[in-house]
Parts: structure tokens; sequence; C-alpha cells
């Protein structure tokens, strides 16, 4: 059977050369529909249950993102009058990021208080230049105090302070699209990550210019989502490339033969191309996974052409002729070209039983590109190389060191087995060291831009990553009611003893605040609404 197939194989050896350049170049018309997609949404199947529920708060309040901006002084505290001079700047600089419809900062926080019968709400701070030392104290001891401000806004030792601006994000692509129309507002949705990503990059700039002691900081899921696309093309610019020419060069080494490396390049080429190709047709996009997909296939696509042309060059070397050569090739690895190729395919295409979407379309990009590799080795790889390598100055199987190494193995087979048993299980009982950790920020290294951002976050105003929830009264108008905003404001104390919590903020903390202002600021009085009435004046 594999005689009669290797056979046919090389009889028709130029026919399916050309038919399966055929193939690969259909496949690849579907390169021109990539897109990166920076969103996190890209990650979780339309009915994940956490999308559906995140998506359900943005239609319910509203539909925006957060850009965090976090500002230090070189150590030196916030309230003084230089430096909320500086934050004043900056958030007035900060209402000019495209797309911003909100800025929150120390400056502009709507602080309410009590005068005589009056409810006066103001800037919390207003021309901090003129403010003197006892005003500047009073104020930072109200901030710490304050739990919209407080790990929030402010840093616990006075010396960060944060900005949020509020972003009316462009449209996202919706279930049962038409594909014109969902790629544009992809193209859309990246180029507004792009102009915040620039945006952000001069402010800090400008921002330096005016104080020199100021460190600016950028976090949140505009950032986070333009990082991935940012690194995710230097990778498939720089690192796969480099990739390339390092197994080529290696490939020149070992094979002794630059003409043979004809037939590997478009092997690779060939095989990548369509397996990209295949994505786009279906409908996948870019990102920091699907973009790797390339690297598998180059690896795995190596594999077979060099299994091939060893033997081959083998051949030649030996004095055979380029066509019997080849035959001994295709007859010796024909079959383990074939089993490894299918079983590795397969292994990618369990992907598809991952949660999350990227995995799935990562593997069936890999499976596809390693099946092409298998293709493009039998049908297209004999007919090149035939062609073009008619000689070979590998040495033969007597003097070559692998044969020196596998008679040692041979000879020594015991204490090989022994001593790899050994390795292994010393490897094994390393697995426990392993960690699950799907936080975001570990995916960067640390000289990157948004990782030094967050880590410096997580340090000094840990308070910013929010969790929200949404608590339904269950009838129109129940929020003033004053039985639920008491089991809200329990869920309140309740959430802010659990561990890793910062703080906690609810809108029963905006009703207790107002309720105590309009009882001339009595402490005694900072708690919710007695009444529904009352709760519905107040609101």
């Amino acid at each position: 059977m594999e005689a009669r197939l290797v056979d046919f194989l090389m009889r028709w050896r130029n026919w399916l050369a050309l038919l399966s350049i055929v193939i690969c170049s259909l496949l690849a018309v579907g390169m021109q529909k990539l897109y990166f997609q920076s969103s996190y949404k890209a990650w979780f199947a339309e009915d994940d249950p956490q999308r559906v529920a995140h998506e359900s708060q943005m239609e319910e309040y509203a539909r925006s993102e957060d850009e965090i901006i976090l500002l230090s002084f070189s150590g030196s505290p916030v309230f003084s009058r230089e430096n909320l001079a500086t934050l004043q700047r900056a958030t007035e600089m900060a209402w000019n990021m495209p797309l911003a419809t909100r800025v929150d900062s120390l400056i502009n926080y709507q602080y309410s208080r009590a005068s005589e019968d009056e409810l006066i709400v103001s800037d919390f701070i207003e021309s901090p230049q003129t403010l003197n030392d006892a005003t500047l104290a009073k104020l930072e001891r109200i901030a710490q105090a304050e739990r919209q401000l407080a790990k929030r806004l402010i840093a616990s030792d006075g010396k960060t302070t944060a900005l949020f601006v509020s972003l009316m994000m462009p449209p996202e692509p919706e279930p049962g699209m038409d594909e014109v129309e969902a790629n544009a507002r992809i193209l859309e949705m990246n180029a507004a990550f792009a102009s915040i990503a620039k945006f952000a990059r001069q402010m800090r700039k400008d921002l330096q210019a005016i104080d020199p002691n100021v460190q600016m900081y950028t976090v949140g899921n505009p950032t986070i989502s333009q990082t991935f696309t940012e690194l995710g093309e230097h990778d498939l610019t720089t690192l796969v490339p480099m990739m390339f020419l390092a197994i080529l060069v290696s490939l020149a080494v070992f094979l002794r033969s630059l003409v043979a490396l004809v037939g590997v390049v478009l092997l690779i080429a060939l095989s990548t191309v369509a397996a990209m190709g295949f994505g786009g047709l279906i409908g996948y996009k870019l990102n920091l996974l699907t973009i790797s997909a390339p690297t598998a296939i180059l690896t795995l696509a190596v594999c077979d052409a060099v299994h091939l042309l060893m033997i081959y060059l083998r051949g030649l070397s030996s004095g055979q002729s380029p066509e019997h050569a080849m035959r001994e090739a295709l007859l010796v690895n024909m079959q383990p070209i074939a089993l490894t190729s299918i079983t590795t395919a397969v292994g990618f295409l369990t992907l598809n039983f991952s949660f999350s979407p990227v995995f799935a379309q990562f593997g069936n990009i890999t499976a596809v590109g390693v099946m092409m590799a298998m293709l493009l080795s039998l049908c297209l790889l004999p007919a090149v190389s035939i062609k073009l390598v008619r000689s070979s100055r590998l040495r033969t199987y007597d003097n070559s060191m692998f044969t020196r190494y596998a008679n040692f193995i041979s000879t020594h087979r015991a204490r090989v087995l022994t001593a790899t048993l050994l390795a292994a299980i010393a490897i094994i009982a390393l697995v426990p060291l392993n960690n699950v950790n799907d936080d975001p920020t570990q995916y960067f290294d640390r000289d990157i831009e948004y990782r030094q951002a967050a880590d410096f976050s997580d340090q000094r105003l840990p308070g910013i990553r929010d969790l929200s929830f949404s608590l339904n009264c269950g009838a129109p108008g129940c929020v003033n009611d004053p039985a639920f905003l008491s089991a809200a404001d329990e869920f309140v104390q309740w959430a802010e003893g659990q561990e890793f919590v910062e703080s906690v903020f609810s809108f029963s903390d905006v009703l207790k605040r107002i309720n105590r202002n309009m009882h001339g600021d009595d402490p005694a009085w900072y708690q919710v609404p007695d009444s529904e009435a009352l709760a519905a004046q107040y609101l």
C-alpha cells in the first residue's frame, strides 16, 4: 500500500505540487479579512455568564469604559499647593482625551456640605495655589474620610492620586451582524484604543514638561487592549521573522545545502499563509494568542521537512539518483509524517473544548497549518527538491555524530533508561510548584509600560480595581424604599469585611451623606433616610 502511494506521489509529483500551491493560494485569500481585535470580549464566548452579566450592567447603567490615570510626585504628598496645581492641570488635559465624556478627580469631586439652612455642592478643591497649610490639611482629612475618595482617588499614604476618565467607546460587533460592518466596527474600535494611548503618552510628556517631579501611569481596559495589539504586532513583525531566520541558518548548517532551503521556505510560508487565511475565511480575528499560531506551525512544518530531506540528502551523498533517493525518503518517512501530523492536529483540535473562543481559534488554525505542512511535505517538497537539489555533501550514516550517539544509547541502554526515568521523576515532582494565574497583568514582562503601571497601581492604589454588583429591588422606584436601602447598606458592610477588599462604595452612601448634610453635617445622621419620600427627595 505504501509503495503504491509513494509511486503515485513520485509519478504525479509536479501536478501534485501545483495543486498544493493552488489550494494554499485559495486559502490565502482569507488573509485580507484578518484584523486585530483588541477587546477583552474576544476571550469570552457570547453566552459566557460573566460576559453576559457585564454587558447587562453596561446596558442598564452606562455603556462606557474607564481610563485611569495615576499621578505620583516623587514621594511628596498630593495635598501641597504645587502638586494640586499639577493635578488641576492634568484634570483639564484629561477632558481632551478622545471619546472622553467625564473626568473625576480630587479637583472636581462634587463635595456637599451644610451651611446653616443651605446645602452647598461645589468642586472639592478650587484655586489650589491660594490655599494655606491649614486648609490643605483639612482637605486631606476630609478626603481620607470620604468613602468615594479614600483608597480610590487618593492613596492611604496621601502620595498618589487617580483620575477616572469615562469614555464612550464606539459600538462593538454584534452577533449575526454583516461581516463588512462587523469588521468596520473592529477597525473603529482599534483606532479608538490607539488614539487614546497616543493621547495618554503625549499627555505624560506635556505634564512632565510642566512639572518634572510628576510620574504618570495609565491603566484601564483601553490601555490593556492597546497593549495587547501593540505587542501582538511587534511579535508578528519581529519574533516570527527572527525565529524563521534562526531555523533557516540552523538548517543550512545541518543540511549543508543552501538550495535545499528553498523547499523548506516554501513549505513553511505556504502552510502558515494557508492556515492564517483559513482563519480569516471563517471569521477569526487576530489577538495575542492566534498570532502565536505561525510560530507553532513553523516549528512543526520544519520537522516534516527535515525528516524527509535528511534521508533524501543522505541518499544523494551515497550515489543514488534524485528520483531513487526521494522515493526511499518517502517510503521511510511517509507514515511517520502522516501519523505525527494527524495526531498533532487532533491534539490542537481538542482546544475547541476550552471555555475561551480564542483558544479554540488558535487550535483550529494550528491544526490546519499542521495538516497543510503534511500535504506540502508529501506533494510539494519532493518535486522542488528533485528539481533543485541534485547532489549532497551530507555525511553518510557511518561517520555521523548521530550514528555514534545511537550506538552509545544502544550499548548503554540500561543506564540511559535508568537516568532518563530518574530525571523524568525529578521534573514531574516539580509539577505542584505550578500555579494557576489568570491575571492579565502577569501576561506582560516587567519592562512593558502597562505592566509597570499595573504594578505601581497594586502597590500604591490597589482600590481602583473594581468589582461591580447590581442590586435589583424588584419594582419601579423601589430604590428609595428604606428597607431596600438598609439591605444594600448591610451588603456594603459585609463586603467591606471580605479578604482583599480595600473599600466599598454604593448608592446608599450617597443618600447617607446627603442625609447628614441636611441635618447640619451631624455625624449621627450618617444613615439611610427613614422614609421613602425623603429618599426620593434626596435623589
